[in-house]
């Protein structure tokens, strides 16, 4: 069955550390073979968080296949974290 879990960031708050928090908890609950993510946009140390996060909280992680969708309107996403997430 489809479980379904929502993770909340405060709008008031800038730091994105809860809700990627939030994010690897859930993560962590099943396995998966691929990721698939699609963002307004990125900051390098906002991928790198992410990334540290989901490499010790999702079991095959070197492995899994990888597809990053990030938004480039409004200059807000920088190009090292597309670099960022573009390594291998």
């Amino acid at each position: 069955m489809l479980a379904t879990s929502f993770a909340f960031q405060e709008t008031n708050s800038r730091r994105s550390s809860a809700l990627i928090t939030q994010l690897a908890i859930i993560s962590g609950s099943a396995h998966y073979g691929r990721l698939r993510t699609a963002v307004a946009y990125a900051t390098h140390s906002g991928c790198r968080d992410l990334v540290s996060k989901f490499e010790t909280s999702l079991a095959g992680w070197q492995d899994m296949e990888k597809l990053w969708l990030v938004s480039i309107d409004f200059g807000h996403t920088e190009a090292s974290a597309l670099e960022f997430l573009n390594a291998p």
